[in-house]
């Protein structure tokens, strides 16, 4: 989990609490007469087959909750109800300035950046609080290979590693304090961290702030480990 942050204090965005009140309102007074469905475009379509290999991954990604597995069957549905719902937003403007019963051709298919904007959603904020809430709602249940791979992603940014060696798991071992190297190996290859012996290299770019995060905390550990043996020293000489 990231970092708490402080608050900004800052005054209120009327223009845009207008345009969502707006939005609101002209999303209620629309009645759409045509049935034909809305239907995705080509490019639309590759997000929701990777929201339903996301799915069938979660079914087999170790150390998730049979819980949250079943939550994430149903993800699939999520989207193509948000997709939905994207388009509607996206497309109200057009929708209010339709003198005619028959919706435009172009509000008959839903974009591909619509899609991505969905999928953004889904998988950048959505899924990633929902895997946070059932691990707060499974505690007991928790398996210890799912702490020591986070302990051990924490490890390789802090270090911005780019290679996963012996050496390196031998060093992170002791910084980490457990010594199953396979399982926490096995959990960071699932989640694509590792590929064999290198790393993403797309980790070091989306966590840039948890591995400042994590550089810090561990220099604030090691400082004040050295302040317990200089004391230890002084006392007992």
């Amino acid at each position: 989990m990231e970092p708490p942050k402080i608050g900004v204090d800052r005054p209120p965005r009327l223009k845009a609490i207008q345009e969502y009140n707006c939005l609101i309102e002209n999303l209620l007074g629309h009645n759409p007469t045509n049935p034909n469905p809305i239907v995705l475009s080509e490019g639309a379509h590759k997000y929701r087959e990777q929201v339903d290999e996301l799915v069938a991954a979660f079914e087999t990604f170790p150390g998730l909750s049979e819980a949250f597995q079943a939550y994430a069957g149903k993800f699939g549905g999520t989207f193509a109800r948000l997709l939905l719902t994207m388009h509607v937003i996206e497309n109200c403007p057009g929708w209010v300035l339709n003198e005619g019963l028959e919706e435009r051709e172009r509000l008959k298919v839903v974009s591909e950046e619509t899609a991505r904007r969905t999928f953004d959603i889904m998988t950048k904020f959505l899924i990633p609080n929902a895997v946070r809430q059932y691990e707060r709602l499974d505690k007991k249940g928790k398996r210890q290979e799912v702490e020591d791979g986070r302990r051990f992603a924490g490890y390789i940014l802090s270090h911005g590693l780019t290679q996963v060696t012996n050496r390196v798991l031998h060093d992170a071992s002791k910084d980490c304090r457990d010594k199953d190297r396979a399982g926490k190996m096995m959990v960071l290859t699932a989640a694509a961290w590792i590929s064999g012996t290198e790393v993403n290299s797309r980790v070091h770019e989306i966590y840039v702030e948890r591995a400042a995060a994590e550089r810090k905390t561990r220099a604030e550990r090691m400082a004040k480990l050295e302040r317990g043996h200089e004391t230890i020293r002084q006392i007992y000489g």
